[in-house]
């Protein structure tokens, strides 16, 4: 019985031809059971006898430490080799570029042509509900569909059959007034665009005196025509008598509010053989409210009067006949002693009725 004070891997035989070493194989070892004692029994290949060799716990502890150490070792290094092929992996994935979600802001457009959205056959504004004819396509407002019942590209008839993709377009169109250069900052959908403009305070109108071509809004003309022709107008205030004198064939007379600085026109139309067409309108949008006024021409006892209520122009209309409108028709013989007549004039403000006489 020998015992061993070296690890297996080293044991020599100890016959006469040499040692040799033959090392446990780690496999073997690691599936040994621990035990405190332990037997290795050799049979030796000449003459048979049995060896017998025990071994230390201290020995066998060691050697499993250091098999353990290596497992884990290895285990760390595979560990480590899964970890950077992952990092491998990460990198050679391709990155899937970062588009941005859709927006629900507004964006601009321009129209080259902004005629596009006008009715082909009036080319006013299109209003909702348009209308197509029922072979191709063509559009037109309601009042034209209504009126000509054909189409007068294709001489298809108007339906009932509604352009959805134009009345979608017009809904969702943002524009500004046309009378933004006059000062208007209104916006409005493309569909009420029409139906803004012609009741725009900022709708332009003219310079009444000769000569000038001033356009700008009601007030920047007021305040232009005090400025620049402060002395072509007769100044005057509501609800007050005033008189003026008309000369025979004088066209237009220019008269001024002084506290609004609203102006009006009293034209005079000279009738051949009959005497002169007189009245008053005011040079404001069309749309605006009427004023009342009272005119009254005396001459030897005879005096002629008339009640109405003035017109809306935005400019002045010069010469032509008289029009449907009232007007105070002063016979020829009030100038017959003078080619002048002195007229008293009262005027009320914008929806305020005269007294009754």
């Amino acid at each position: 019985m020998v015992r061993l004070s070296r690890p297996l891997c080293d044991i020599e035989d100890d016959e006469d031809n040499g040692g040799s070493s033959r090392p446990v194989p780690k496999r073997a070892r690691r599936d040994f059971p621990s035990m405190t004692s332990w037997r290795v029994v050799q049979q030796s290949e000449h003459d048979g006898s049995e060896e017998e060799y025990e071994e230390d716990d201290d020995e066998l502890d060691c050697q499993e430490d250091d098999e353990e150490g290596e497992y884990e070792e290895q285990e760390y290094q595979d560990e480590y080799d899964n970890d950077n092929d992952d990092d491998v992996d990460i990198e050679d994935e391709e990155e899937e570029p970062n588009y941005e979600p859709i927006s629900d802001d507004p964006i601009n457009v321009t129209l080259n042509d902004p005629g596009v959205l006008d009715c082909p056959i009036c080319c006013e504004t299109l209003t909702i509900p348009i209308f197509q004819c029922d072979n191709n396509g063509h559009i037109a407002c309601s009042s034209c569909s209504s009126k000509i019942h054909q189409c007068p590209s294709c001489s298809s008839p108007f339906g009932s059959s509604r352009c959805r993709a134009i009345e979608k377009v017009l809904e969702s169109s943002t524009t500004s007034c046309r009378n933004s250069k006059y000062g208007c900052k209104e916006t409005m959908t493309y569909d009420k665009k029409r139906e803004h403009e012609k009741e725009c305070m900022h709708l332009p109108c003219s310079c009444p005196h000769s000569g000038c071509d001033f356009v700008a809004s009601r007030k920047n003309l007021y305040k232009h025509f005090d400025t620049d022709h402060v002395n072509s107008a007769t100044r005057f205030m509501y609800y007050s008598d005033f008189s003026i004198t008309l000369k025979k064939n004088e066209k237009f007379l220019v008269l001024q509010e002084k506290d609004e600085g609203t102006i009006f026109i009293l034209k005079n139309c000279v009738v051949e053989g009959v005497g002169n067409a007189v009245k008053l309108c005011c040079l404001q949008p069309s749309f605006m409210r009427e004023s009342y006024y009272k005119l009254v021409a005396k001459t030897k006892g005879n005096v002629l009067s008339l009640q109405s209520s003035t017109k809306s122009r935005p400019r002045q209309v010069y010469g032509g006949p008289p029009s449907k409108d009232s007007f105070l028709l002063i016979p020829l013989d009030f100038f017959r002693l003078s080619d002048q007549l002195k007229i008293n004039l009262s005027v009320w403000p914008n929806g305020v009725n005269p007294p009754v006489v």
